[in-house]
């Protein structure tokens, strides 16, 4: 009988053990879950901007790469938006420097643009169509929290 209770009491102080780390693994659980939902909301918000920047690209023809070759002057928005198009595609550009842009007919101080130093022969490259066809469709995924850091004073 000493002996039954004896198990008994340690079966107990067992299954609370594990009521406990149930209890725990349940909290967990529950936490993962809050940040799985969350992450498919932002997932959600998401998409509609991926499926149009997707859309753009491939809207993307070799006469608009070519017009922006002849471009011999091309406007801030353009450069800036370049300098978007190095930093995703991880290549060179300037160091950080203050410059005045022209943007809707309004002076603006922002960062000094790459495009004579380093956009220019991105685009004057002869793969740089398909280099920007190949990005949309294999290393988009590939944009970490560094990238959007850098992006961020663009956008």
């Amino acid at each position: 009988l000493v002996r039954v209770q004896s198990e008994t009491a340690k079966a107990d102080k067992k299954a609370l053990e594990v009521a406990a780390q149930k209890e725990r693994c349940q909290e967990k659980a529950n936490i993962i879950n809050s940040e799985k939902e969350e992450a498919n909301r932002d997932l959600q918000r998401a998409l509609p901007h991926l499926h149009e920047a997707e859309a753009a690209v491939k809207s993307i023809t070799p006469r608009d790469i070519q017009e922006l070759k002849t471009n011999k002057y091309p406007g801030s928005i353009i450069r800036l938006v370049f300098d978007g198009v190095l930093i995703i595609r991880q290549l060179k550009v300037c160091e950080v420097r203050q410059e005045e842009h022209n943007i809707k007919k309004a002076k603006v101080d922002f960062i000094h643009d790459s495009y004579d130093e380093h956009a220019k022969a991105m685009i004057n490259d002869m793969r740089f169509l398909q280099d920007l066809m190949d990005f949309s469709n294999k290393e988009k995924d590939n944009i970490n929290d560094e990238t959007c850091e850098l992006l961020e004073p663009y956008l």
